[in-house]
């Protein structure tokens, strides 16, 4: 799902909570997407299928790996959104 982030306005973050033990220790884990476009055409929360290539990025003055978008199209919200 989409998540609020400071990252520059061309990415946005896409996340999944993962659970250890029970929901109160569930933490996001998520990539950085890098659009062609403002993210603030994907609401935050918007379940998205990513397709693109992985490449290494500048943010926040650190070398990370984000997926470069070719294609976003929104999906449903799975019946578990979580990951264990």
């Amino acid at each position: 799902m989409v998540y609020n982030t400071k990252l520059p306005d061309q990415f946005l973050l896409l996340t999944r909570f993962v659970i250890a033990h029970c929901a109160l220790d569930a933490y996001p884990v998520g990539f950085p997407i890098q659009l062609t476009q403002s993210r603030k055409a994907y609401l935050p929360d918007t379940w998205l299928e990513v397709e693109g290539q992985m490449i290494a990025t500048e943010l926040g003055g650190k070398r990370q790996l984000t997926i470069q978008a070719r294609s976003i199209k929104p999906i449903p919200r799975p019946k578990n959104p979580y990951e264990y």
